[in-house]
């Protein structure tokens, strides 16, 4: 496991999908924590894996925030670590917006990881 910011910050890093996909993902995300804007960059060079990464503060969280999840064009791998609440919180919302399924889970006591594979509701 990495190391998060500080207490308030969860990273969350995404695989095994292309940019699209990224996209509709941290598309929910802003929506749920604003100001927080991931660099998509260009994707990375053809036929080789990309992860593409955001990292969010749940301080900034929009209260009653439901933001609606764009349709998925594939299933994406989302890497959570941070503190367990936050890590709780932005799981919520990722959640609320895709049908959400756990893969792992490392505990620790001030930090965790969770990795989730995210498909759409259609």
């Amino acid at each position: 496991m990495g190391t998060s910011q500080d207490e308030s910050s969860v990273s969350v890093h995404l695989t095994d999908c292309g940019r699209d996909a990224a996209r509709a993902v941290f598309d929910v995300l802003e929506a749920a924590y604003p100001g927080h804007e991931p660099d998509l960059g260009s994707g990375g060079q053809p036929g080789r894996p990309v992860v593409w990464s955001m990292i969010v503060s749940t301080d900034a969280h929009r209260d009653g925030a439901r933001p609606a999840g764009a349709p998925l064009g594939e299933a994406v791998d989302a890497t959570l670590t941070g503190s367990p609440d936050g890590v709780t919180q932005v799981g919520g919302v990722l959640a609320g917006a895709f049908r959400a399924e756990e893969t792992g889970r490392v505990p620790g006591e001030h930090e965790c990881e969770v990795r989730v594979r995210l498909t759409g509701r259609e």
